[in-house]
């Protein structure tokens, strides 16, 4: 159970391959819940109740003009808040998440505020930033095949160790994959709404099971993928994960399918077949973040000489690692302007970046 995210985000991807059940987005359930709480959940209707607890009551939702996207720092065991340490791997990650919406052609760069260790964006924006990629991947102007594609090209074999080149790839494969984090939600959604229309005639708890079976796809992420062992990189060799024995979860994703080919016509089919391929492609280029993208940031900020030069590099400024957010935030505002230059095309080999 936690309390951010959909049935899309990591700990979903994981609870599901593992046949375990899981309940997401519970706003306040860390607060409300002690330590040892006996819970019981239903990962299908998406029920937690809690049988013992002296926590307390779940705050109500923030509705403010802000929201929270992003929180950096040093956590302890629970999770709690130990300090902030702000450096220059930071301010990329959150330049990269700003610059998104102009790099796919959506308009300037998100306008962000950084607070007590927390990165805040305007709702209203963020909301029809998400809506439009959205509608673009649903409609097939955005090939979410092409994005991760090319995520995979920025994080192959280079042409040297080039610290100039290999900053670009990476701050590039970071806008890929905020924009996959971003939009893989709202189209699991719709996926949702779109295959539950088509099923009026089933149970619902039926609909419910055949929607997030038919979600448990192969190799879809690098929980059930072991392509990443042995392969060279630029960044080195990668280790990967090695793919768990999960031939029940394997299995029950293929009955889903299978059973959804015999309730929908051709046409209704073909459709679920290409929302499945958009959210597989998502999902992995969200996940690689756990795997590709750390070992990328392990090879740029390996000490802290190489953090300082890519600090020089970007124009950053040299206190950044001090953890004072107003030196951070007008660092993330002239980055983010810079990384909007960028302009991701779906093409195969389409324009370079800039």
């Amino acid at each position: 159970v936690c309390e951010r995210g959909g049935v899309l985000n990591h700990l979903a991807v994981l609870a599901r391959e593992l046949g375990k059940p899981c309940v997401t987005g519970v706003a306040g359930i860390v607060d409300a819940v002690e330590s040892g709480t006996a819970i019981v959940v239903d990962g299908t209707r998406g029920f937690v109740e809690v049988q013992e607890s002296r926590g307390a009551e779940p705050p109500v939702e923030d509705e403010s003009e802000l929201v929270a996207v992003m929180q950096f720092g040093l956590f302890g065991a629970a999770f709690e808040p130990l300090g902030q340490r702000a450096g220059v791997a930071t301010a990329l990650s959150v330049a990269a998440l700003a610059s998104v919406p102009a790099a796919f052609g959506l308009g300037s760069a998100l306008t962000v505020e950084i607070r007590d260790g927390r990165v805040l964006v305007g709702r209203d924006r963020l909301r029809e930033t998400v809506a439009t990629l959205a509608d673009r991947v649903e409609g097939g102007v955005i090939d979410a095949s092409e994005l991760r594609a090319r995520f995979e090209r920025l994080v192959s074999p280079g042409d040297g160790a080039a610290l100039e080149a290999d900053l670009g790839r990476y701050a590039e494969a970071y806008q890929l994959v905020w924009a996959a984090s971003l939009v893989r939600e709202p189209l699991a959604a719709r996926y949702r709404a779109f295959l539950l229309g088509r099923l009026g005639t089933v149970d619902a708890d039926e609909r419910e099971r055949l929607y997030l079976g038919s979600l448990i796809l192969p190799n879809a992420s690098y929980i059930l993928r072991s392509a990443l062992d042995g392969v060279e990189t630029v960044w080195g060799t990668g280790r990967g994960e090695a793919a768990l024995p999960e031939a029940q979860a394997r299995a029950e994703g293929a009955r889903a399918r299978e059973r959804l080919a015999t309730l929908l016509p051709p046409a209704d089919r073909e459709l679920v077949w290409r929302y499945l391929a958009a959210l597989a492609d998502l999902v992995d280029l969200t996940e690689r973040k756990n795997t590709d993208l750390h070992r990328c940031a392990r090879a740029l900020f390996a000490n802290s000489a190489r953090e300082a030069a890519v600090a020089a590099l970007l124009g950053l400024p040299a206190d950044l690692a001090t953890g004072d957010e107003r030196v951070l935030s007008p660092a993330v505002e002239a980055l983010a302007a810079r990384l909007a230059q960028n302009r991701i095309s779906t093409i195969p080999d389409g324009p370079k970046p800039g």
